[in-house]
């Protein structure tokens, strides 16, 4: 005959060990991919709003304008992708990218206020579908911005997305910028490179009249080609209002890799 031996009590601090395990795998199990705080806009059809798990898509209502000049996309090869309701975008982490990204897509020209919010977990793939509302919307290849992004302490990081097959053996990286003014100058200073400051001056990327919501792109690798294993990069971007002031300059975290 088989008998149990009587349980000896816990101490205190397993117990109290136990619960808080339990209480942190409970709220982790429970975290979810939200949704921008966005006004969707008054179009059902094509408003913004959660499409599935880790996907928001649509329209929305923006509600305020400034003079802005903002980063609209970072990709690891041109955002290249032949329109059509049948049909997906494939989107990848760029090569060298490890970390679990925020994706980020928005519409280029001004008064479109169109965003894609996602997420990239491990290795995964995210098949962006056409047909709702960038093929209805006529949202082509040269209206549409895309990039990675993480938050951090200090500032925000942005890392390179790419598309399809094309991009992915692509080694050249592109940024694109939007002004919603139009500008008539516009500037690039390396500040750092792999957390080292260069000293670099700015450098001029375009001059002339740049009208408000189109996108000012240009490859990156042009500036930092006199770096080796570049990993990230601290620039500064500088715009000046056509017949005007300057805009305040903003600075940008770049992640090129991180493995």
């Amino acid at each position: 005959m088989l008998t149990k031996k009587p349980l000896k009590s816990l101490p205190k601090y397993s117990v109290f060990i136990s619960i808080f395990i339990v209480c942190c795998t409970t709220v982790r199990s429970q975290e979810v991919f939200k949704c921008d705080d966005l006004t969707p806009s008054g179009d059902k059809r094509y408003a913004y709003d959660s499409l599935g798990e880790s996907f928001c898509e649509g329209f929305y209502v923006e509600k305020s304008s400034s003079s802005t000049i903002d980063l609209v996309s970072f990709t690891q090869g041109k955002v290249t992708f032949e329109l059509s309701e049948n049909d997906n975008i494939i989107v990848r982490k760029a090569k060298g990218i490890q970390k679990d990204l925020n994706v980020r897509a928005v519409a280029i020209p001004l008064n479109t206020n169109y965003r894609m919010d996602s997420r990239l977990v491990g290795k995964n793939e995210l098949f962006w579908d056409m047909s709702r509302c960038l093929a209805p919307n006529l949202l082509s290849q040269d209206r549409i911005g895309i990039y990675g992004w993480l938050s951090g302490v200090r500032q925000r990081s942005f890392y390179p997305i790419s598309l399809n097959d094309v991009s992915q053996d692509d080694d050249l990286y592109y940024l694109k910028f939007r002004s919603t003014v139009e500008i008539e100058d516009f500037r690039i200073q390396i500040l750092s490179v792999n957390e080292l400051k260069t000293g670099d001056n700015e450098q001029r990327v375009r001059y002339g009249r740049i009208r408000p919501g189109t996108g000012i792109e240009f490859q990156l690798n042009k500036y930092l080609e006199k770096y080796t294993e570049v990993s990230r990069a601290v620039i500064l971007i500088k715009a000046k209002v056509r017949e005007g002031n300057w805009l305040d300059p903003v600075e940008y975290l770049l992640v090129l890799k991180d493995k």
